[in-house]
């Protein structure tokens, strides 16, 4: 939350440079509505950028050390690689061509990154009908599960009924255990954050099929592992 932020401020210039003069939309921006539009439009975008950094080894790597704790408390939702909003400010540049002030955008990215870091806990239970609404600590529980049935699921960022649509909700049923299947074994935050690009980097060096290299990139981290694992396994036999 606290890199997402502080790297938005540092991009305003480049916001409010496409809002003067590339918006082609007029909006009020002083209304609710189009508060709650973009609320919703930034919602449904940080679904899929969440989505894709668990689909695409490229975003993995940055999001990867988010998911390495073993326990589930507060300290989680701020434990976020720089890398991040690197790659997820691409996704918000369209809204100031929309036609939405930087501002707006702003408070609304301030305002999820708070709800995002109170639900990273195992203090609260699961919310009742509120479960089929918004993102509760159930369900983010969920979503940072090692277990079989918990992988690449719940996705959302304050409404889970985008999980719905798209079918990667699964409900809290059994108890969540924490972490990686496949640890990274570095010490210190900073090196847990460039270890996976190290790894990465390494591989594709030693890679010499084209469609090997660009897989190690663009596809699944898991088949990216096994590219891992091969590239290991060669320099070892050698």
């Amino acid at each position: 939350m606290a890199t997402d932020l502080i790297f938005s401020l540092l991009t305003l210039p480049i916001l409010w440079y496409l809002y003067n003069h590339y918006r082609f939309i007029e909006l009020e921006q002083d209304s609710i509505i189009t508060f709650c539009v973009l609320f919703i439009l930034i919602d449904f975008t940080e679904y899929w950028f969440h989505r894709l950094s668990h689909e695409i080894n490229l975003l993995w790597s940055a999001h990867v050390v988010h998911h390495q704790s073993e326990f589930f408390y507060l300290s989680v939702g701020i434990r976020t690689s720089f890398f991040v909003p690197l790659f997820n400010i691409f996704f918000y540049l369209i809204f100031p061509v929309l036609g939405f002030s930087p501002d707006m955008l702003l408070l609304i990215i301030f305002i999820q990154g708070i709800y995002q870091l109170l639900i990273h806990t195992e203090l609260i239970g699961r919310l009742g009908f509120l479960e089929y609404i918004l993102v509760t600590p159930s369900a983010h529980r969920v979503h940072h599960g090692k277990n079989d049935i918990y992988i690449d699921k719940n996705y959302g960022k304050i409404f889970i009924i985008w999980d719905f649509v798209f079918h990667s909700y699964q409900k809290e049923i059994e108890e969540v255990i924490y972490g990686l299947n496949k640890t990274i074994e570095v010490k210190g935050f900073i090196r847990s954050m460039t270890e996976p690009y190290r790894t990465m980097a390494k591989a594709y060096r030693k890679l010499e099929v084209k469609k090997y290299r660009r897989a190690v990139i663009f596809k699944k981290p898991d088949r990216a592992a096994e590219l891992y694992d091969s590239v290991l396994k060669k320099a070892t036999d050698n």
